[in-house]
């Protein structure tokens, strides 16, 4: 018996430590190492893809303010909303600090700006009862077979449409 339960307890360790390679503790979606791969599976596939980047605002001024406390739990309440708003299709990742990105893949065109209203519009219900308010900064863009993009290629006009958007 005691071997039964140390295999079990070893395969149980096994699969937590594969688990915690792909993703984030903190905010339990996917991590960065996560993202890479699925960009590099997506290269190959030629099915319609949105693809969001997220950059939460003033992460440094809430830890000051409110403590390391309340900025990990702002980050923890983005993460979800980003996996509620974008499931069962979206891929959420947590690519830095204070960065997310989504992969919606779908057999049609998306309409990412729906999408991208949805998530804004959960942020402001949430925004109602919560202290201090989810600040964020999105960019977006949508392949199909007509836009000959690079994921790279992608991921970078969407990067900058962040950043356009946090000025």
């Amino acid at each position: 018996i005691f071997s039964t339960v140390a295999i079990a307890l070893l395969l149980y360790y096994l699969i937590m430590q594969e688990a915690s390679v792909d993703y984030d503790l903190q905010t339990k979606v996917r991590n960065r190492v996560s993202f890479e791969h699925e960009m590099r599976a997506l290269e190959q596939r030629l099915h319609p893809l949105a693809l969001f980047v997220f950059d939460v605002n003033n992460l440094k001024q809430t830890n000051d303010a409110w403590g390391h406390q309340e900025g990990d739990a702002l980050l923890a309440s983005v993460a979800d909303l980003l996996t509620r708003v974008f499931a069962p299709k979206g891929k959420v990742f947590r690519v830095g600090g204070d960065e997310f990105c989504v992969l919606v893949e779908t057999q049609e065109p998306t309409n990412c700006l729906t999408l991208l209203q949805r998530f804004k519009a959960a942020v402001a219900q949430t925004n109602e009862i919560r202290v201090p308010p989810i600040s964020i900064a999105c960019g977006y863009t949508c392949l199909d077979r007509t836009n000959k993009l690079s994921l790279s290629k992608a991921f970078h006009l969407a990067d900058d449409a962040m950043y356009r958007d946090k000025m």
